[in-house]
């Protein structure tokens, strides 16, 4: 598993579709999607990566505290492999992380 340095970070003011760039610079073994983002929703962000074929393989697991059925439900719908629920417990997180890019397509 490699770890990605992000060369930009997005924010309040940046241009949309800003936040779903760095995945084509880097190709990541695994997104972590926020759910509340500046720019827009992590549930938009997924649906946008999702759309580009070049980058559909790319696991996007969400990173949030909502932990109601219907909110996994919604992350799911969006495009997400999955969901790791915050606070995030240390002692499973490498594990989780694991399984997800283990999962991927072509892994």
């Amino acid at each position: 598993m490699r770890s990605v340095t992000p060369r930009r970070t997005a924010g309040p003011g940046a241009p949309r579709g800003h936040d779903t760039e760095l995945a084509w610079v880097d190709r990541p073994d695994l997104i972590l999607m926020g759910i509340q983002l500046p720019v827009m929703d992590g549930y938009e962000a997924t649906a946008q990566l999702q759309a580009d074929a070049q980058l559909q393989a790319i696991p996007v697991v969400a990173l949030t505290a909502y932990v109601m059925p219907h909110e996994r439900e919604q992350a799911i719908a969006a495009g997400c492999t999955g969901h790791i629920e915050k606070p995030i417990d240390t002692r499973t997180f490498n594990a989780q992380v694991s399984a997800f890019i283990a999962a991927a397509p072509g892994a």
